[in-house]
């Protein structure tokens, strides 16, 4: 005969088998899991939409950058800072 665990709930004495008591843990275990999972997927995606605004910042300076020193050399701004 299998071996019986008594819980105490509020109106009395619950008794779970050992193998309701291993399923529950299992069924729990997999919720904890399927969570964890899921918090990963969502880590990899913020770590992706940041790569990109990282690299979509990055070239929009370089390109009003690029625009700047193209205007400026245009009315020889440069030539008068450093002469020639």
């Amino acid at each position: 005969m299998e071996e019986v665990d008594k819980f105490k709930k509020s109106n009395g004495d619950v008794i779970y088998t050992n193998k309701e008591l291993i399923g529950a843990i299992h069924v729990k275990m997999d919720r904890i899991e399927q969570r964890l999972i899921d918090g990963d997927k969502k880590f990899t995606k913020l770590e992706t939409t940041s790569k990109w605004h990282t690299r979509l910042i990055t070239g929009l300076y370089s390109i009003w950058g690029a625009i700047l020193v193209t205007l400026l050399a245009g009315i020889n701004y440069f030539k008068r800072i450093f002469g020639g």
